[in-house]
């Protein structure tokens, strides 16, 4: 999903505090925390419904001057039926939502998701985040991008990857030598902008 814009919104807001934002999508109640700190900076998703909770880290992806996220679901999959389209089997609204709240969850009429927004610190962010994985429906502990190292990845590295960073932007690095390393440590990702190469999305 081109992601350019929003990816500029974002990245304009304070380097100081995290934005939280929450609002309403398919009746389900969604909260999006976005860091711009250096050293420590995160696009993190969480779902939230009677039933499950779900914590989802979204890496950016750069191209010449545009930027992408990857919408692949991977081990989320299954927890994510209420976030698709309701006349198909896509997520294409969900995605549009994300990118609809970024664009407007400062704007006093925008009424449409019921957005709210406020600014929290770091640890605060941090420790809801960590506080929502503990109760995640997923057992695996949610995967945040730490850093690149060249080296090989084995075929059970470059099947997870997959699930992470989408099969194409895990073909690329492998033909670069280059394996990406995940952390569950949120305090460990440096930076959501994930792959600085050029990228189908």
């Amino acid at each position: 999903m081109i992601f350019t814009k929003e990816y500029q919104i974002l990245s304009n807001l304070s380097r100081k505090q995290v934005l939280q934002l929450s609002y309403t999508f398919n009746n389900q109640r969604i909260k999006l925390y976005f860091s711009n700190i250096d050293g420590n900076k995160f696009f993190v998703v969480i779902l939230e419904t009677n039933e499950y909770t779900l914590v989802k880290p979204y890496e950016v992806y750069s191209s010449n001057k545009d930027y992408y996220i990857n919408m692949f679901w991977g081990d989320y999959y299954k927890y994510a039926f209420p976030l698709k389209n309701r006349d198909s089997e896509s997520f294409t609204n969900y995605q549009q939502s994300i990118k609809d709240v970024i664009n407007n969850f400062n704007v006093n009429h925008y009424a449409e998701y019921n957005i709210s927004y406020s600014y929290i610190s770091n640890t605060d962010a941090k420790s809801q985040i960590k506080r929502y994985a503990s109760k995640s429906s997923i057992t695996s502990k949610p995967k945040y991008f730490w850093y690149l190292k060249r080296q090989k990845m084995s075929k059970e590295k470059f099947n997870n990857a997959c699930k992470i960073l989408g099969s194409y932007n895990t073909k690329l690095l492998a033909k670069q030598g280059l394996s990406p390393i995940f952390t569950s440590n949120i305090e460990y990702q440096k930076s959501f902008v994930a792959i600085e190469n050029p990228i189908k999305n």
